[in-house]
């Protein structure tokens, strides 16, 4: 009865497309043939669901290549799921975070809020969508909303982190030394608004202007428009020549040697300490998609990672739409809504997701007893989507119907890739350096499959819409997050970090213990005792990590 329905769909198809050549369904069954005999001996999906499906799905992707290759010239782009969401979130034409007019981060409000003149929770949150209302579609973040001391605390734990490396003592609220200053050099990825670089350097000049000497301030910057907006808010302090604005990718910022004579001043003074910062950023950091039979089992136990497949997302525009020209120019096809965007898998065999699938699995033993808060993601199990987009296609249906008969087969990871090349560049340019993370261990809404992420638009009511596909909504048209397993990041840096001459140490902690230790968290507590910066975010961690060289 499948191969029936599919031979029937597949006559139809011929006879509304008459310019496939050759005929379809005479094709298909040949197929049929040859992929019965290749599936019969492989895999567990033969074992647990039967040759008939497994055929039928291959029979559907071979399909599908055909129409690439014998009907009429087409324009079509194959990216890597990072390349995709790079494209997604970054492309200066159509990127989510390319919006010069509406940039999706609030602005920073010209005064604080008084936290302690609300009587309670409900008071607050009256108060955020009342300050709030007229940026309905953009997102409000901790260090934004708890301005100044969200980045007072950040500045406390640099300085101590700094005093620690250079043989001072510092506590969390103490950090007054008599001994001659050393450069102090913090580099910031994803600096936002610029409204923990303000928070930073206001403390330093108050608390320990003799830093101020021999200090830089470097953020790293993705987007244009929210480049441009630090620039206007540390106007000042770059005139005074201590913070510089680099509007670039951050790994080909760090693999750039020009940059970094510029910031460092000689590139024989690599083992000077950097302190670098990521707030909310991770999340947005391009991954990339790896799927196959028990991919964790597969990975952690270094056996059958060449059994693992990859996936694209395939970008097609047929003829039909094109208008008797081709379009040349790869944006304008991103950015057209009549682009169909479907995934594919292949062979596992990109460099850069190898390394990552090994260092964001390896053993724990030495970092275990320092994760106080160990968050991670559920993994889930499901298959690879062949085809995940909007269609009333029936190919595409029959598809989508065969990978929800298969969903117990495979599973999917997403692998931070672009996360793991920033810490490999970090570690190869910098012999001493701490880095420290705040993100999401957790985040509601996530598509299917290990660290999957949520793709969400505000509306201008202020409500969250999410999407159930990773190509289903319009590039650029909504955020992408991704979760952040906390535990392999910590694992994953100090794989990189790895050396005979090298000591790492590192610990992971909820938000609220780390702000315990290093904010004041009385300024932002309301009458009732409710708490936001403590109480809310409760989906955060904090991660550091340093490496450095034995004098």
């Amino acid at each position: 009865i499948y191969f029936a329905a599919i031979l029937l769909v597949s006559f139809a198809r011929d006879r509304w497309s008459a310019k496939s050549n050759p005929p379809l369904a005479p094709m298909l069954a040949t197929t049929a043939i040859s992929t019965i005999t290749t599936t019969t001996a492989t895999s567990t999906l033969v074992r647990r669901r039967g040759w008939v499906l497994c055929g039928l799905r291959h029979i559907l992707l071979h399909h599908r290549q055909s129409l690439s290759t014998t009907s009429t010239p087409q324009r079509r782009r194959s990216l890597l799921v990072r390349d995709y969401v790079d494209a997604c979130l970054y492309n200066e034409r159509c990127g989510y975070f390319a919006n010069a007019s509406q940039p999706p981060l609030q602005p920073t409000p010209e005064q604080p809020f008084d936290f302690q003149a609300f009587e309670n929770r409900a008071a607050y949150q009256v108060a955020v969508a009342r300050r709030y209302g007229s940026h309905p579609r953009a997102w409000a973040t901790p260090v934004e909303l708890f301005h100044p001391f969200y980045g007072r605390a950040i500045a406390r734990h640099l300085l101590a982190q700094h005093d620690e490396q250079h043989g001072r003592r510092s506590d969390a609220t103490t950090t007054t030394t008599t001994i001659p200053p050393s450069p102090f050099r913090i580099v910031e990825v994803g600096g936002g608004n610029g409204t923990l670089a303000e928070a930073v350097m206001e403390y330093i000049s108050s608390e320990r202007p003799e830093l101020l000497r021999t200090m830089s301030y470097d953020i790293v910057e993705h987007s244009a428009p929210l480049a441009a907006r630090q620039r206007t808010r540390l106007s000042s302090w770059i005139d005074r020549g201590i913070v510089r604005i680099h509007q670039d990718h951050v790994v080909r910022w760090l693999n750039d040697d020009r940059s970094h004579q510029a910031s460092r001043g000689a590139s024989e003074r690599d083992r000077e300490c950097r302190h670098f910062v990521l707030l909310e950023v991770l999340d947005n950091m391009p991954h990339d998609l790896v799927c196959g039979s028990q991919v964790a089992r597969r990975v952690f136990d270094r056996e059958g990672i060449s059994q693992l497949q990859q996936a694209r997302v395939c970008i097609e525009q047929g003829p039909e739409h094109l208008g008797g020209a081709r379009i040349v120019d790869e944006n304008e096809l991103l950015m057209r809504a009549d682009t169909k965007r479907f995934m594919e898998a292949e062979p596992l065999s990109d460099p850069l997701i190898i390394r990552a699938c090994e260092a964001w699995t390896q053993p724990l033993e030495h970092t275990t007893d320092l994760l106080d808060h160990t968050a991670s993601t559920p993994a889930a199990t499901t298959t690879m989507k062949i085809s995940t987009r909007a269609s009333s296609n029936l190919f595409g249906m029959a598809q989508r119907l065969l990978n929800a008969m298969l969903s117990t087969a495979d599973d999917e990871w997403y692998v931070p890739t672009t996360a793991h090349a920033m810490l490999e560049a970090i570690a190869a340019r910098f012999d001493n350096h701490s880095i420290t993370i705040a993100d999401f261990h957790a985040l509601p809404d996530v598509l299917t499959g290990r660290n999957g992420p949520v793709l969400q638009r505000l509306t201008p009511d202020h409500r969250a819409v999410s999407f159930e596909s990773l190509v289903l909504p319009s590039p650029g048209s909504c955020d992408i997050m991704f979760p952040t397993d906390f535990a392999c990041l910590a694992a994953a840096h100090r794989h990189v970090c790895a050396d005979d001459a090298r000591d790492w140490h590192g610990w992971v902690l909820p938000s609220e213990a780390f702000l315990q230790r290093y904010a004041e968290s009385d300024r932002t507590a309301t009458r009732s005792g409710f708490n936001p910066m403590l109480h809310d975010f409760t989906n955060t961690s904090i991660f550091f990590g340093r490496a450095r060289m034995p004098c």
